[in-house]
């Protein structure tokens, strides 16, 4: 054996003002095991606090107020490490991947609870299932690339309220992109997204999202998404069920106005619109903190 350094992450979703209380194990592993590991605070902010030590084979309570609404991270660092988070007065659980079994619940209200043992498979189907809402916006011309355009503003403001300049710089970038793009692809348009484009965009706003750490706020700054994705599952399931009926003229939602007679700008400006009042309901939310933990 040869000793080595390991870290546990842990994170606890907490208030502003909030005093939370946490405890730590420091399991005994090896011969190695015999220097006390540092327990580390990371603000959301990215502030760092020395919250003390903890010895091998013994239990460690830590204790701090929260400053602001957010995610903190806890980073212990010592040898041959083995530790657990036994206990914490609110929601709380691993980062690193050798303890996703310890605790599944994950951050707050505005993230994912999903059943244990199950987290990958439902971060998988939420990813695929907005990487292909996205790719089902893509049909007619300017359509995607304006809803995503009031999607990355959106997300550029909540990054900001929410101190996260990496996803701020990558939904700039994302905006960058479709503004430039849109000046080819608006009707009538000289360049088509085509899938390769359009999935490319729902893995960038999927991740965006992710990198806020919230990524239910993606159903209100892409709700056009969410609609026409689920027009289309509605129509299908229907057209099934009552074997050849159908609620809408044609699916994706943005046919269906088509067939009524709407020119492509005038559903592309209502779409946008609509995606832009999602996105500024999503910049309320994460403002005003309404949610319990953000």
């Amino acid at each position: 054996e040869f000793p080595f350094i390991l870290s546990a992450d842990y994170w606890l979703a907490a208030k502003a003002g909030e005093k939370v209380t946490f405890t730590l194990k420091y399991i005994k592993n090896g011969r190695w095991s015999r220097d006390a590991a540092t327990v580390t605070l990371i603000a959301p902010d990215g502030s760092k606090k020395n919250l003390g030590k903890i010895n091998p084979a013994s239990n460690q309570t830590f204790s701090f107020v929260a400053k602001e609404a957010g995610i903190y991270k806890t980073a212990v660092r010592g040898f041959y490490l083995k530790t657990a988070l036994i206990a914490s007065t609110v929601p709380a659980g691993p980062i690193a991947k050798e303890f996703e079994n310890e605790l599944d619940r994950v951050v707050g209200t505005l993230y994912f609870y999903v059943p244990k043992n199950t987290k990958n498979f439902a971060v998988r189907i939420w990813g695929r299932g907005f990487v292909n809402a996205v790719n089902l916006t893509d049909g007619i011309d300017g359509l995607c690339s304006s809803v995503t355009i009031t999607a990355a503003v959106s997300f550029i403001v909540i990054a900001f309220l929410r101190k996260n300049m990496g996803a701020g710089l990558l939904s700039s970038a994302l905006l960058g992109g479709c503004v430039g793009f849109l000046v080819w692809n608006k009707n009538p348009a000289k360049v088509f997204m085509g899938d390769t484009g359009s999935m490319f965009l729902g893995g960038m706003v999927v991740a965006i999202s992710y990198t806020l750490e919230c990524p239910l706020i993606l159903l209100l700054t892409g709700i056009v998404y969410v609609i026409e994705a689920m027009s289309d599952v509605i129509q299908i399931g229907y057209f099934k069920l009552t074997h050849g009926k159908r609620i809408f003229k044609m699916a994706p939602i943005h046919h269906h106005f088509e067939m009524s007679g709407w020119s492509e700008n005038k559903i592309v400006t209502v779409f946008s619109i609509v995606n832009l009042l999602g996105g500024l309901v999503a910049i309320a939310i994460i403002y005003f903190e309404k949610m319990t933990y953000l």
